[in-house]
Order: C-alpha cells, then structure tokens, then sequence
C-alpha cells in the first residue's frame, strides 16, 4: 500500500500533508478498517491519508499493532545509513535522494473533503 502526496494545507499554524493511499482491494480494506481511515476525496471517492510530515512524492504505508497508518521509511534510513558511511560520494547521493523526494509535482487542491468524524478529530488524531 502507499501513499501519493496530493496536497498540504495550514491549520492553526501547523501544516497537513494530504496522500492518496493506493493499494489492492485487501490492502484498502485494511486502511478503511484502521484509526486513521477518516476522510475520502469526494471527486475520486479514494482514501485520504492525513500527516504532518511530508515523506516525498511517494511513500510506502503500513499498518501498526495499534490499527494506526504511518509511513514505512525503511528503506530511506538504510540508504542514509548507507551513504553516511560513504563520505563525501555517499553525501551527494543523499542530497540527490532527497532532491528527488522532496520536489513537488502539481497538486490539486482538494476541496469540501468529506470526514467520517469532525476535521477536528481527525487532525487531533495524528
């Protein structure tokens, strides 16, 4: 299952980054069964994953014993931990890494999100 970064908004003065989750049918059933399965983009009818950290473009996401989303970097912190071992070479990798993470595609606003609870209970829940 993952997640692709569709929009970030300001909410009393803390940013939200909003993904897409993508998956299969039992892997989406999975995401709708968790804590975090509050919202769907109401022209698409897909989940929404709500966080307050951007994990890129694209981010792997898996389900924690507590029923709860989170973005499984992994593989980000072994390439880290692997380019810090490689001095300088290894520096640049990383910056090209993030560099490649962080760059923003065009996002579409989402607008009138329809919340299973109140929006407030859904932030306070990250």
């Amino acid at each position: 299952m993952k997640g692709l970064f569709i929009n970030d908004y300001m909410k009393n003065n803390v940013v939200y980054n909003v993904y897409q989750v993508e998956g299969t049918a039992e892997e989406l059933l999975a995401f709708r069964n968790t804590e975090s399965a509050k919202s769907t983009d109401p022209e698409t009818g897909k989940d929404l994953w709500f966080t307050r950290q951007f994990n890129g473009n694209t981010v792997e996401l898996a389900i924690s014993k507590n029923n709860r989303v989170y973005a499984d970097n992994g593989e980000l912190r072994r390439f880290a931990d692997m380019c810090g071992r490689m001095g300088t070479v290894g520096e640049q990798m990383l910056m090209k890494k993030i560099s490649e993470l962080s760059t923003k595609r065009p996002v579409r606003a989402i607008q009138n999100v329809v919340v299973n609870d109140t929006a407030d209970d859904v932030l306070d829940g990250l």
